[in-house]
């Protein structure tokens, strides 16, 4: 890292773990080469059966770590990260998943710069692709359920007052359709998204969700058919049933047995 600045805002990375040691590891060394020199990684292991928080500790002695009693998933082990960060006074919060790597070495300064250019940014994100290096989000957004996605999934920074603004995660979710749905609450706030494409990281996709392919699946469809209703309440049945479609998308590949497209 390079030296300190009082002036340099505080970044949060806040990564899961659970029962993902190798890819977590991998996701901490890339962070870790970043340049911006203001920035703490903060581990959140659900509950994992091989205490690997120990193994990771010893690893990266400048890491931070959390360990949860019990396997709270995901919203409620991001909401656990969130609130550590805002009370160490974090600026920014950067919710990444734990397989990503090869993130941009200037990735905070981009995404600052980002930030600065409008006061209403809320949320920030980059280039993402895979890791056979097909693009997964580039300038080209997405529309779903009526609401423009501009930046990964995988990974986005979100200002900390916009927490404080319109709260948490919703973690009646668990998993799927958190992002869409923060996104959305953003916007009623007043606050925009935004994406810068000269910074990117590579994401794999579905390393813990293809360990238990039918409860992931199960959440994922549940989660869609609940945003559909809530966003569809001025809109026809047709209208409701097409966003259910066009947004139930699941693949194979032969890394993982079930990998859930975005």
């Amino acid at each position: 890292m390079n030296n300190l600045s009082n002036n340099d805002p505080l970044f949060y990375v806040i990564l899961l773990n659970y029962n993902n040691y190798k890819y977590t590891k991998g996701c901490i060394e890339s962070l870790l080469d970043l340049s911006y020199p203001n920035f703490k990684i903060l581990v959140i292991d659900d509950c994992s059966s091989e205490r690997e928080i120990d193994n990771l500790s010893k690893d990266f002695p400048t890491v931070l770590f959390h360990q949860n009693n019990e396997n709270k998933h995901y919203c409620k082990s991001f909401n656990v990260g969130i609130r550590i960060a805002i009370r160490n006074r974090a600026d920014y919060i950067f919710l990444v998943n734990n397989d990503t790597k090869d993130f941009s070495q200037n990735y905070f300064e981009v995404i600052l710069n980002r930030f600065k250019s409008n006061k209403n940014i809320g949320m920030v994100g980059s280039k993402c692709i895979d890791y056979d290096g097909d693009i997964r989000r580039d300038e080209n957004s997405s529309n779903r359920f009526g609401i423009e996605m501009d930046t990964p999934t995988e990974g986005y920074v979100i200002k900390t007052s916009v927490f404080e603004k319109i709260g948490l995660l919703n973690e009646f979710l668990i998993i799927y359709m958190e992002d869409l749905d923060f996104i959305a609450r953003m916007r009623a706030a007043g606050y925009k998204t935004a994406i810068d494409t000269s910074i990117s990281f590579a994401h794999l996709g579905g390393v813990s969700t293809s360990k238990e392919p039918y409860k992931y699946t199960f959440l994922r469809v549940r989660n869609i058919v609940l945003f559909a209703r809530k966003m569809g309440l001025d809109k026809n049945l047709v209208w409701t049933l097409n966003q259910i479609r066009a947004n139930i998308k699941i693949k194979t590949s032969p890394r993982n047995m079930a990998t859930f497209s975005p």
